[in-house]
């Protein structure tokens, strides 16, 4: 996958590593490192889902901190440095659905108005995940 990724091939890093997070689900980093890539590559939704499921794994660690060497970050710093990650991407993500909605509204059929919709929701629906997350929910 790093050579994949020094030499800027990222649909075949996004293959290599999305293979890694079907075969080993239990490294949160692989899921951080699938966002990256998915990130790189526009693919937002999959991206927010990929660093979801490295939070998720991350809280199951009861051990990390009694297992990491002093230079480590903790867990919970982990935690919060993907939920900054997710969060960043999520803005971005509405930022550009509400300025697509904007140039596209009056050009837009009824049909069309209501996908362009339904995909903001869809980001609207990550964001209040990750919020929920971050309040413990």
């Amino acid at each position: 996958i790093t050579h994949y990724l020094l030499t800027r091939d990222l649909p075949k890093a996004y293959f290599l590593c999305k293979f890694l997070t079907e075969f080993d689900k239990g490294h949160y980093d692989h899921f951080v490192l699938f966002g990256s890539i998915c990130k790189s590559l526009g693919k937002k939704a999959e991206a927010c889902s990929s660093y979801q499921k490295a939070i998720e794994i991350c809280k199951r660690d009861q051990n990390w901190n009694k297992r990491k060497k002093p230079s480590d970050p903790s867990i919970g710093e982990i935690i919060t440095s993907i939920e900054k990650e997710m969060r960043a991407l999520i803005a971005r993500l509405l930022t550009y659905n509400a300025l697509e909605l904007r140039l596209r509204s009056s050009h837009l059929n009824k049909s069309q108005a209501s996908e362009l919709m339904l995909h903001s929701i869809h980001a609207f629906s990550l964001s209040s995940i990750v919020q929920s997350q971050k309040l413990g929910f």
